[in-house]
């Protein structure tokens, strides 16, 4: 059985869950992998309220995205960095929400 993965779809920005071998560097950003005990044909996304959607990186510039990246990295071992999968302003995103949700999961 392959291991799920949680991917952000680059165009659509909607977030689920598929297969390893389904994923797509073209068409999806991983976000992360499948917890235990999450699936993905029973992955659901929580939901943001229109207050945690407006506070989100969206107005920042990628050199404002860029900088907090490197403020978080200087804190940090260098195996667990932030490495955005580019320099876009959606990978950035993608990168530090990614680090969010981590920190408030653990």
């Amino acid at each position: 059985m392959s291991k799920g993965i949680v991917v952000d779809h680059k165009e659509s920005h909607v977030r689920f869950a598929i297969s390893e071998r389904n994923f797509n560097e073209k068409l999806h950003t991983k976000v992360r992998d499948l917890k235990a005990g999450e699936t993905v044909i029973g992955f659901t996304p929580k939901r943001k309220s229109a207050a945690v959607v407006e506070s989100s990186y969206i107005g920042l510039t990628v050199a404002e995205l860029q900088a907090q990246i490197d403020t978080r990295n200087a804190e940090l071992h260098e195996d667990d960095q932030i490495t955005p999968a580019s320099r876009v302003k959606a990978d950035l995103i993608a990168a530090l929400e990614q680090d969010d949700e981590f920190s408030t999961d653990n």
